[in-house]
């Protein structure tokens, strides 16, 4: 199947994001710049609302939402948790919809983002985790193993896919800088476009900066490792919850060591054959390598369980076995049965952070 087709995954991931709005992460509260403005806000308790913002000669929609305990009290500031949720590939902000409801009914302000795309067609996508790096010599040395020659294929050497995947085109914003057929994303800087909006919220509205928690879908999912890493990003997040979506092989950079603890929360589907989060063999030559899976057409991403591992040793924690680690009344998972085995890291780390995978019985959908 086309991966025009494969990336689309539809729905939301409210799953993901319900264990961490179960969670009890407790922290001091640091209070955001809008705490303390006297101004009045266009908007209050309840709204929804979107709004277009202009990034790199481009404008975006974007949908906002305060909860309905929000208030704005500059002498008594009483600050509110924030989602920002990233749509998947193909999509646009309105993607959040149940997500964003849930968020809102328990206490916190949402900002559903729109990703980059083009009037050429392209479609609305986020960069990085190595969308747009394949060929470029720039994997990080975390899974590849072999110098030269990876189980004697050197044709898949420092790619994203094998030489037989379908291509995508390289996006106009690239300027014809793909180095191979696995770019598939906008080449235009999604982290700082993330960093417009969310500075923009945060100056403008009362949000507790120790729980800005970023959720995706698929690609959107994807991101949100590289907003984990990225400096200018990882200062504001307490923690990622992906759905179906994992960092491509070569690019499992984990948390940035300098702005822990961020929390994970992640959901695969057993059965996804977009973004298989098990290690298996390349379609292409037929070569396994540690670390690495790879879907039918051919592209390659990092097994979910290596994604967790290199988060539990940044982290520092303890790896527990596979086993069903969430119970239903102490998170509020409504599809706990629907969840074949999840596993952890814990300890007695700073913050208490905590690293959670699990698999579910299904597909691509982040439903």
């Amino acid at each position: 199947m086309p991966i025009q087709n494969q990336m689309l995954a539809t729905g939301s991931a409210l799953p993901a994001l319900k264990v961490f709005l179960g969670l009890n992460l407790c922290s001091a509260t640091q209070l955001s710049p809008g705490c303390f403005s006297s101004v009045d806000l266009p908007h209050s308790a309840l709204d929804q609302w979107s709004e277009k913002v202009s990034f790199g000669g481009s404008e975006y929609t974007h949908r906002y939402s305060l909860p309905g305990i929000y208030s704005h009290d500059d002498e008594d500031p009483a600050p509110v948790p924030l989602l920002l949720f990233f749509h998947g590939w193909g999509g646009d902000s309105s993607d959040c919809s149940s997500t964003c409801r849930e968020a809102s009914d328990r206490g916190y302000a949402t900002v559903s983002l729109t990703g980059i795309g083009s009037e050429y067609g392209e479609l609305n996508s986020w960069n990085g985790f190595g969308s747009t790096q394949s060929s470029t010599n720039s994997a990080p040395a975390l899974e590849m193993n072999a110098p030269e020659v990876i189980c004697g294929a050197p044709e898949e050497n420092d790619r994203t896919c094998n030489v037989d995947a379908y291509e995508v085109g390289c996006y106009e914003d690239c300027s014809e800088r793909c180095a191979d057929g696995c770019w598939w994303t906008t080449c235009k800087d999604s982290v700082q476009q993330t960093v417009v909006v969310l500075e923009s919220f945060l100056n403008t509205y009362c949000i507790d900066l120790h729980r800005i928690y970023a959720s995706g879908c698929s690609n959107g999912a994807m991101f949100v490792y590289e907003l984990a890493h990225d400096s200018r990003t990882a200062k504001y997040l307490a923690g990622i919850a992906p759905q179906v979506g994992l960092p491509h092989y070569g690019y499992n950079k984990g948390p940035n060591k300098d702005y822990l603890p961020i929390h994970h929360i992640g959901f695969w589907g057993l059965d996804d054959a977009t973004v298989p989060p098990i290690q298996g063999r390349s379609s292409g030559t037929g070569c396994e390598v540690e670390c690495r899976t790879s879907e039918s057409q051919g592209w390659f991403f990092t097994s979910s369980a290596c994604v967790t591992a290199k988060w539990g040793d940044v982290l520092g924690l303890n790896h527990h076995s596979e086993t069903k680690v969430m119970a239903h009344e102490d998170y509020d998972i409504p599809f706990y049965d629907e969840l074949e085995e999840c596993w952890s890291y814990t300890g007695s780390n700073e913050g208490g952070a905590i690293v959670i995978g699990c698999y579910f019985n299904g597909g691509h959908d982040c439903n």
